[in-house]
């Protein structure tokens, strides 16, 4: 507000300076984006003057008197808060035209006192380099475990009716490093994993493939819902396969995709900042509509207009990929109304009795010279709402 304020009134206020005196636990990335652009929006440049990240807290009130006694968890902890407030200037890039630390090694810094030791910057006591320099420089050198899940489904297209399978493939990657100055104890096994993902809506249960040592909570069979599958622990470099398979709904519409997702997470921190926990994968829904084939009658030709109801048969057959047993619509039409003139006319001139049998009148109008024309359809439409309708013709000649 006071920034707003003095430049409404034509101060000139060309930039403003951020002195990030942080600590392991604050502030968070998303609070570092959202007071950059705050100022930025209001056309001044960002600068980072006194940038340093102190090893205590509210939650880690301390002191400690001997800089060899920090624990080393709270020296991964800062390591980890440098990589997010890093991450968060790049994504701002643009927006800060600079970043000064203050100070340059744990050696000379104003957070040390006789009271208690301190370590807020990128390099020990001793000028090493820390793990607060790996979170700025290379993250993945951090101690943790880059915990990955991938998820691919086939096929695509797929049938309503018909099976997907999903093979879900979790890793924890191990980087591997053969350069000596990098760490070579920062792979971690994966503490308490867990795996999410799903029998989506639209699909139901049919079979889960589980890894050796792990626990999996599914859905019962026909159902859909939530798939969890967990394991104590998951060493460097390990990987476990999934596969899940799933029935498609006769109700899917054609052209409806289907979605599905895995995600992968342990309790112990992980240093990739790329979203390759999360994977997901659509695939799309084939549903053609019913075919009605070999739709014919029995009698074609009503024979003489005696005015007489008449018994047809009528003959097809209905295949779908997905639904049985589907129920027909018979409709009949014709050519002349029902109660026409001419002698002898009587309504009604058709009855549908069943899917298979209809009755029509041996009837015409006199005055005709081509006769008269009914014309049966028969339509069916499946669970998806999709129909397809098929027509035959019966004459009652001149």
């Amino acid at each position: 507000n006071l920034i707003a304020d003095l430049k409404s009134r034509g101060v000139p206020v060309h930039g403003i300076g951020h002195q990030m005196h942080n600590n392991v636990d604050f502030p968070s990335r998303q609070a570092i984006v959202d007071t950059i652009n705050l100022f930025s929006g209001l056309g001044i440049d960002n600068q980072i003057t006194e940038l340093d990240v102190s090893i205590y807290s509210n939650s880690l009130p301390g002191p400690i008197v001997d800089y060899a006694d920090i624990p080393v968890e709270r020296l991964i902890l800062q390591g980890y808060r440098y990589r997010n407030f890093f991450d968060a200037f790049r994504e701002l890039k643009g927006k800060i035209s600079s970043i000064t630390f203050w100070g340059q090694a744990d050696d000379h810094t104003w957070l040390t006192s006789p009271a208690r030791v301190n370590a807020p910057l990128l390099f020990d006591s001793s000028l090493k380099k820390k793990f607060a320099y790996w979170g700025l420089i290379d993250p993945l050198q951090l101690p943790g475990a880059d915990l990955s899940a991938e998820i691919t489904a086939t096929p695509d297209p797929v049938v309503s009716g018909g099976g997907v399978v999903y093979t879900i493939t979790v890793r924890n990657r191990a980087d591997n490093d053969q350069a000596p100055f990098l760490p070579g104890d920062d792979d971690l096994p994966a503490q308490n994993v867990a795996l999410v993902t799903s029998v989506p809506m639209g699909t139901s249960f049919q079979s889960l493939a589980t890894p050796a040592g792990w626990s999996c909570s599914k859905p019962a069979a026909g159902q859909s819902g939530a798939v969890e599958c967990s394991i104590g622990s998951m060493a460097p470099g390990a990987s476990a396969v999934f596969t899940l398979t799933v029935g498609v709904d006769c109700p899917a519409s054609d052209g409806s995709q289907i979605a599905n997702a895995a995600t992968i997470s342990s309790t112990t921190a992980d240093p990739n900042l790329a979203p390759n926990n999360n994977s997901s994968v659509t695939i799309d829904v084939s549903n053609p509509a019913p075919v009605i084939s070999g739709l014919a009658v029995d009698k074609p030709v009503l024979g003489s207009p005696n005015h007489q109801m008449v018994d047809v048969t009528l003959n097809y057959s209905i295949e779908d990929n997905c639904d049985v047993n589907l129920t027909p619509v018979i409709t009949i039409t014709s050519d002349q109304p029902q109660n026409g003139t001419g002698d002898g006319d009587t309504d009604i001139d058709w009855e549908v009795v069943d899917a298979h049998h209809i009755r029509l009148r041996a009837e015409r109008a006199p005055t005709s010279a081509a006769g008269r024309t009914y014309t049966i359809t028969v339509m069916v439409t499946d669970s998806a709402g999709t129909s397809s309708s098929r027509s035959v013709k019966v004459i009652v000649p001149k």
